[in-house]
């Protein structure tokens, strides 16, 4: 079931949960337990977000411009509290559901805030 349409891609609603799908490639559906499971099959070595930023439990990390989500998965996986902005829209709504479906037992500490990273950071009091 086509949610939204544009010349370039669609947002479908596929069981595995809201997919962007974009002609001749692979549905991308957000999925932040799979990207744990791949983080822990890669080891620590291969994921430089993880030297770059030394996440552990307790640590509160913003990401900026959130994407798909993966590199806030795992840094998440590591025990820190990630808040993900994103402005696009699209995105936005595939993080969302990518939330919406994580496992009433995970450990994953993810927050989406669906706009631009300078606009939320602006609107903090200090």
């Amino acid at each position: 079931m086509a949610i939204r349409e544009s010349l370039d891609y669609v947002l479908s609603a596929l069981p595995e949960g809201l997919a962007l799908c974009i002609k001749d490639c692979t549905p991308i559906v957000v999925d932040f337990e799979a990207v744990v499971v791949q983080r822990c099959k890669q080891g620590v070595k291969k994921l430089g977000i993880l030297k770059a930023c030394k996440p552990k439990p307790g640590l509160k990390i913003l990401d900026a411009t959130a994407g798909f989500g993966r590199d806030a998965a795992v840094l998440a996986s590591s025990g820190a509290e990630v808040l993900m902005c994103e402005r696009e829209a699209v995105l936005a709504a595939l993080l969302d559901d990518g939330l919406k479906r994580l496992s009433t037992t995970s450990d994953l500490k993810l927050r989406l805030i669906p706009k631009d990273a300078k606009d939320y950071l602006t609107s903090l009091k200090v």
